[in-house]
């Protein structure tokens, strides 16, 4: 009579070779044809499918469905985050990244049509601009964004030169000194510009007022 044996999970020998069963596809299957699984060591460190079924249960939609929308999870971000952030990961991306082969793919990709349409969609964020406006304020003036503030805070919101408030919405100007790059002062950008076609020659700017009221002067009296 023959009885009907349970399905080991044991690793056991089987005609003279070891093998292993593979709980998905019901074959006994030799050890190399399932991935490694440390937490398995009564089946000698193999996981309990083979490589074979794994590859096809992952192909599935509802798997693939899974996978995608685990990925999308600030856990699972963070997780890739922390896994390629070692100095080892970090030292071969920058040394692929040095290659010519990679710089000549990224400009070759920042000259498509689709990348110059996505920069121009990223720059356009308030996000963008903000950093943008913090990184001119800081390589042209050496100055933050605080310190901006600040200034224009000092200054009552209003033009140095004019005295008026800005135009429009628009942002004051920031004035320097073009000999030593020290920051005078906020101002529009007419009155910015008024001072460059000046020379910023005090002297210059007071012909031009002794000029002005001197032709007012005849406007108010003719004779």
């Amino acid at each position: 009579m023959t009885v009907a044996c349970a399905k080991p999970t044991l690793f056991v020998p089987h005609l003279a070779e070891e093998m292993l069963w593979c709980w998905s596809c019901k074959q006994w299957l030799p050890p190399e044809d399932f991935t490694k699984n440390k937490s398995l060591p009564h089946r000698e460190g193999r996981a309990e499918r083979c490589r074979a079924c794994v590859r096809a249960y992952e192909a599935t939609p509802d798997r693939r469905a899974k996978v995608r929308a685990y990925k999308a999870t600030p856990k699972a971000r963070a997780s890739e985050r922390a896994r390629k952030a070692t100095p080892e990961n970090m030292a071969k991306m920058r040394a692929s990244k040095a290659t010519p082969g990679y710089k000549a793919q990224q400009r070759a990709y920042r000259a498509t049509p689709k990348a110059k349409a996505r920069r121009r969609e990223l720059d356009a964020t308030p996000q963008a601009k903000a950093r943008q406006r913090a990184y001119a304020l800081k390589s042209k003036y050496g100055m933050s964004v605080s310190d901006y503030n600040d200034l224009l805070t000092k200054q009552g919101g209003l033009c140095a030169g004019c005295g008026k408030p800005p135009v429009d919405g628009k942002a004051l100007f920031v004035d320097h000194d073009h000999t030593t790059g020290r920051v005078r002062g906020l101002l529009h950008t007419n009155c910015n510009t008024a001072l460059g076609m000046a020379a910023d020659d005090p002297n210059m700017v007071r012909r031009w007022a002794a000029y002005l009221e001197a032709a007012q002067e005849v406007v108010d009296d003719p004779s």
